[in-house]
């Protein structure tokens, strides 16, 4: 599985499900709720982090829980999945900040897409 990722303001995590709890406080944060359409109930985060962790060990590509370097203040998620759209398989890259963590540029700088260039060139065909 990947480890660990450092970047200059981040620590990225592969999600798993250790990190349950950080994953079901972040979607009960109400600006992550409404894309959701509502809060994870605890059972919810778990089967989610579980999933993610599968996908890790399964394609090495999956979603990151990322923390402030300073602090180790939980910043949200982000990453890639393996989706289906239209039928097509295809990659989707998505996030989810606390709202306090939003307008930082944590989402769209180097910080959670740093993996990205690196995955791209090793995702297997």
């Amino acid at each position: 599985m990947t480890h660990t990722r450092l970047t200059a303001r981040l620590r990225l995590e592969p999600l798993t499900v250790e990190h349950t709890r950080d994953f079901w406080l972040l979607h009960r944060d109400r600006l992550v709720a409404q894309w959701y359409a509502g809060s994870y109930t605890w059972q919810q985060a778990h089967d989610r982090a579980s999933a993610f962790e599968q996908a890790w060990q399964r394609e090495d590509v999956s979603k990151w829980m990322a923390y402030l370097r300073t602090t180790g203040e939980c910043v949200g998620r982000g990453g890639l999945s393996r989706t289906v759209v239209e039928g097509y398989p295809c990659l989707e890259l998505g996030w989810a900040l606390f709202q306090r963590h939003t307008g930082q540029g944590y989402a769209t700088d180097r910080a959670l897409n740093s993996t990205c260039p690196r995955t791209f060139r090793s995702l297997p065909e």
